[in-house]
């Protein structure tokens, strides 16, 4: 007997096997990490900057550019909207907030284009929720509102 479509099941687990890896690519890239153990973030107290060690399990990270004008009202925007904590990270670092449930953030060149990459920043200001993980307290994550993971697990904000 001639089999039919010899090939088939040879083209099946090539195409599956680059769905997997589609989907655990993606999957990946939709969730941002932080990790301040390694990365460092300085946080201004009385004039001088002070390593920042969070505390709180979720907190509102945004950034903005301290020469938009209406930076303060985004930021007490959030403050009212939210109940979390805002780690506010300047562009120019130069913004020194009065309020004290907003912690400005100092940080590095590198460190912050890594995190323009990493939440994908496209225009300002912007804020992300972050959450502490489970298991170590000093790595945050939050979920991008886009690709698979936002289709595969429904999630709507």
């Amino acid at each position: 007997m001639k089999k039919c479509c010899p090939g088939f099941p040879i083209a099946f687990i090539i195409v599956f096997a680059i769905m997997i890896f589609l989907y655990y690519r993606y999957s990946f890239l939709s969730v941002s990490h932080i990790n301040f153990s390694i990365d460092s973030f300085y946080a201004s107290k009385n004039d001088k900057l002070e390593l920042f060690i969070p505390k709180d399990k979720s907190y509102n990270l945004c950034f903005y550019s301290s020469y938009i004008e209406s930076y303060k009202d985004f930021l007490a925007k959030n403050l009212q909207s939210n109940n979390a904590n805002i780690l506010a990270i300047d562009f120019y670092q130069l913004a020194n907030n009065d309020d004290n449930r907003i912690v400005d953030l100092k940080i590095s060149t590198n460190l912050m284009l890594k995190l323009i990459f990493e939440f994908d920043i496209k225009d300002m200001p912007k804020c992300f929720n972050i959450e502490a993980n489970a298991d170590n307290k000093m790595i945050y994550k939050s979920y991008k509102n886009d690709g698979f993971y936002k289709l595969i697990n429904f999630r709507k904000e």
